[in-house]
């Protein structure tokens, strides 16, 4: 079978897949095959000076995508989990270094104990969908999710350790206005607390 796209235009395709990994916005199957789809229509477009019809160029079939990785190995399919935007944005190398110094500084002038020194340690479980979605990406590149806007609701568990090793009471929260009986396991321990929030 002819090659839809010529090498020169598959290296371009290659390298918008790569710029798109790199931004934490990988590119699903239908977009890189719709990318493909507007190379080959400007390419048309250029060569006759107008637009072709879908009869003169038919859309790419599904079975290109998998030829076109072949050829370029450097291509990977995952199921991403899908990341809220406004978290990936705040955790970067110079945010955490920012934050540990001005730690290290509070301990310094403030004396702490090690004792008033906790630890809180915070997980979330989505409910619904897991959101996971297809997505081509350059494995060279170190990037490789999708990141969209927060949309998943959460349950939330929080847990307290201090320096020293004593725990606090750990504390789930529910995304309601109160709390319902029936969340509750009846041989849940005495050492979880419940609570509710707008957010969860």
């Amino acid at each position: 079978m002819a090659q839809i796209l010529s090498n020169a235009e598959e290296n371009t395709l290659v390298r918008w897949i790569s710029r798109l990994t790199i931004t934490g916005f990988p590119a699903t199957p239908m977009l890189v095959k719709e990318m493909a789809d507007e190379i080959r229509l400007r390419r048309v477009q250029v060569a006759s000076s107008r637009i072709p019809t879908s009869t003169e160029i038919p859309p790419i079939g599904h079975e290109w995508i998998y030829r076109f990785q072949k050829r370029h190995p450097e291509l990977k399919t995952y199921y991403s989990y899908q990341l809220e935007s406004n978290r990936t944005k705040e955790t970067t190398p110079e945010n955490i270094q920012a934050w540990f110094d001005t730690f290290r500084i509070y301990l310094i002038k403030r004396k702490y104990e090690l004792d008033d020194m906790y630890n809180i340690d915070e997980t979330g479980f989505g409910i619904g969908n897991t959101q996971s979605t297809c997505i081509i990406v350059d494995s060279t590149q170190k990037s490789n999710w999708k990141v969209t806007a927060g949309k998943q609701e959460w349950i939330t568990v929080f847990e307290y350790v201090n320096t020293i090793g004593k725990a606090l009471l750990s504390i789930i929260i529910f995304k309601a206005q109160s709390t319902n009986s029936t969340w509750i396991p009846k041989d849940m321990s005495q050492s979880w607390q419940f609570s509710t929030s707008t957010n969860g």
